[in-house]
């Protein structure tokens, strides 16, 4: 586990303890009214995706449960802190049963992260959400050192699975023809500038899409979506962020487009 990764957990653990102290008892009670007792549970197993059909860390790092009766007796041996594994152990209780309440996940940033990651996408991924395989590897391809271009032709025809030559005849009817006296440089320039700028404005037009890349929330099961944020002390709503399309490191080993919060 690298140090962003270990302080963002003591993040999320803090919070869940806050919470079930009673520190966010009026932003509770003013979003969940008419509920009885109410605790945070810290996620700490993967959940299945819909759309990777894979099990990964799902938007919310923590959630919002109600059981019938209080459980502050077990919270106060366990320094007010609940997990995923700690409500099954009370749930062997029968007679305090507890119902997940929707729309209470809640995303946890540490209050100096500033290069975290909104979403990556492979190419079967990006296909489920955008449905457009030439953006996709437009997208992907590189632009900056002519000696990496000879990884476009894998990108394009082995991740992406399009032949080269449809890949920049669909290219061509969109930006033009290309002129003859363009690089082969300037050809990929142009291609991936308006392939990043493509998938940024499906992501801001589309409330679907968009909510799949924010929240989770067309991917999880409730509650694994981000309904709540949670960052530089402050619990509210959730509210989406400006951001930029990446071609992400290493492209030829994770396959992915990831995106980041523009700061």
């Amino acid at each position: 586990m690298n140090k962003g990764t270990k302080q963002g957990t003591e993040e999320e653990i803090n919070l869940v303890k806050n919470i079930n102290r009673g520190f966010y008892n009026e932003f509770i009670q003013e979003n969940f009214p008419k509920r009885g007792n109410i605790y945070c549970v810290h996620v700490t197993q993967n959940k299945f995706s819909k759309i990777s059909e894979l099990s990964v860390k799902p938007k919310s790092d923590a959630f919002l449960v109600e059981y019938k009766n209080n459980i502050n007796s077990f919270l106060q041996t366990n320094d007010f802190y609940l997990s995923e594994e700690d409500i099954k152990k009370i749930k062997s209780d029968l007679t305090n049963s507890f119902l997940t309440i929707n729309n209470s996940g809640i995303s946890v940033k540490r209050p100096d992260s500033k290069n975290y990651q909104i979403h990556k996408f492979t190419p079967k991924s990006f296909l489920k959400v955008f449905n457009n395989k030439y953006i996709g590897a437009g997208a992907m391809i590189y632009t900056q050192k002519e000696s990496d271009f000879f990884k476009n032709k894998k990108i394009i025809e082995n991740f992406w699975k399009i032949n080269e030559e449809n890949f920049f005849s669909y290219f061509n009817k969109i930006l033009g023809e290309f002129n003859y006296d363009l690089s082969q440089k300037q050809k990929y320039e142009m291609i991936s500038k308006y392939s990043l700028l493509e998938v940024k404005r499906m992501i801001l037009e589309n409330e679907n899409i968009r909510e799949t890349v924010f929240t989770g929330k067309n991917d999880f099961e409730e509650p694994f979506g981000a309904s709540l944020s949670f960052i530089n002390n402050k619990l509210e709503k959730f509210k989406y962020s400006n951001f930029y399309v990446s071609q992400g490191s290493g492209r030829l080993k994770t396959h992915a487009l990831v995106i980041k919060p523009k700061i």
